[in-house]
């Protein structure tokens, strides 16, 4: 079939930019495979660091206590006497998943895991505009293998976490079409296993998709409904004896894994009781100010900014944010490459440089001593048994790292949100080799999304 005058004029050009998309696909392949061999090494030959999921042994636990509807919440697991503080709809789930063995389970929480951190990064690519499935392929793949080797993630591995599988629910759902009539199921599910996505209801209501959030709260109210008809007594302590508010169940604090706010104050002032009154008024001071810029990013038609912004100031606002909460770390990244490679923004470059380098992990000595790991910079700072409040100078900084660093992601956004124009829309494609954005899109809450393919 002869090809017509447009097609002669166009393939020469599309060849280079699918070549170009290959080599990204190489690219990223080469950077995940080595990022994961060096991962599974790792868990080989330091079981103790990287495969003990003390986590996901509690988790198992407190499946098998809620299954036999034994004291789910009085219950304490393991030496270090920790508890189940999850709600009774991640109590029902892992009673399901208590027949496994934990062998297996681990497992099955890696796998998912590690496909929740590829299949985040895919979406964010496309909430970013990329429409090419190779060269998106290609860029998640890079962008998950970098993020693989960051303390929040390794963390949340080592742990056997469900941080990533929280993060891909919320996540795939917020991704959705507008008009789709599900929209908000998955955010509501989400904060029914795990508090800290419940910032996503208010994120819709305050970008004016009513319907999506009544579908969130519908979802979350489902989830509490269904752990009183499962677990009556459990959920009657946990919601309605104030279990979910109590942050002094899951650990210290002034711990320096509690990289929200509220640790931030608490290991300033020393003490967790005169620390509570400022922290709740930054959270409402942020939780606003954050909010705000999510809306407003938003209306520029930047859906993954305005969602990693809402993320970061749930992280922030959380009386208790570990370390391994941050994974949102993934998307985020995508957030600034996205218009580095787009615009060849050597700024954007030297932000997304940072920000990786301030999450990843090294072979440092921890400061306690004993055999060297990759640890994050946090780590290398005096901690446990209230060490957290001889810090000085520097300590402090590299302490609050990831905080501070949340703090800063709010100004950045609010910065470039005050000193850009939102480009016109149906702006053309530009030559990147296979990362040309889609033309800005109407916002969210039309029929037109920025990728139909999601």
């Amino acid at each position: 079939m002869a090809m017509s005058d447009r097609d002669e004029l166009t393939a020469p050009a599309a060849r280079p930019r699918q070549r170009r998309g290959w080599w990204i696909v190489l690219t990223g392949t080469l950077i995940f495979a080595a990022a994961l061999g060096a991962y599974i090494l790792m868990a080989v030959l330091y079981p103790a660091s990287f495969w003990k999921m003390n986590d996901l042994v509690i988790y198992r636990l407190g499946g098998i206590v809620a299954r036999q509807d034994g004291p789910l919440y009085t219950a304490t697991f393991l030496k270090s006497a920790l508890r189940f503080t999850y709600p009774p709809a991640s109590a029902m789930l892992f009673a399901a998943l208590s027949n496994l063995s934990l062998a297996v389970l681990k497992v099955v929480m890696t796998v998912a895991s590690l496909l929740a951190l590829l299949f985040s990064a895919w979406l964010a690519w496309g909430a970013a505009g990329v429409r090419t499935p190779v060269a998106r392929a290609g860029a998640a793949l890079a962008v998950a293998g970098l993020t693989l080797w960051t303390d929040p993630v390794q963390a949340s591995l080592g742990f056997g976490q469900i941080n990533l599988v929280i993060m891909i629910i919320a996540l795939a759902d917020l991704c959705q079409r507008d008009s789709r009539w599900w929209k908000g199921a998955g955010v509501g599910i989400a904060a029914g296993l795990k508090l800290t996505p419940a910032i996503f209801i208010l994120y819709l209501l305050v970008t004016r998709r009513f319907r999506a959030a009544i579908i969130a709260i519908a979802a979350f109210g489902a989830t509490i409904a269904a752990g009183f008809i499962m677990l009556p007594t459990q959920s009657h302590k946990y919601w309605l004896g104030g279990l979910f508010f109590d942050s002094n169940r899951t650990g210290g604090n002034d711990y320096v894994a509690n990289q929200s706010l509220y640790g931030v104050i608490v290991r300033m002032m020393h003490s967790p009781g005169g620390a509570r009154p400022y922290w709740i008024a930054t959270a409402i001071v942020i939780g606003i100010c954050g909010l705000a810029l999510a809306a407003w990013a938003h209306r520029r038609g930047q859906e993954l900014t305005a969602i990693v912004t809402c993320a970061v100031t749930g992280l922030l606002i959380s009386p208790v944010s570990w370390d391994h909460h941050w994974v949102w770390i993934d998307p985020l990244l995508v957030a600034v490459l996205a218009p580095a490679w787009r615009y060849r923004s050597k700024v954007a470059w030297a932000g997304a440089f940072v920000l990786l380098a301030l999450f990843f992990q090294y072979p440092i000595p921890p400061p306690q001593g004993g055999a060297v790991f990759p640890i994050g910079l946090i780590w290398t700072v005096p901690n446990k048994g209230n060490l957290e409040y001889t810090w000085t100078g520097l300590q402090v900084v590299t302490g609050n790292l990831y905080a501070s660093c949340g703090l800063v992601i709010l100004g950045t956004v609010a910065i470039t949100l005050a000193v850009t124009r939102k480009r016109s829309r149906g702006a053309g494609e530009l030559e990147s080799g296979g990362l040309e954005p889609a033309p800005v899109p109407e916002p969210l809450g039309t029929e037109v999304s920025p990728d139909p393919a999601r």
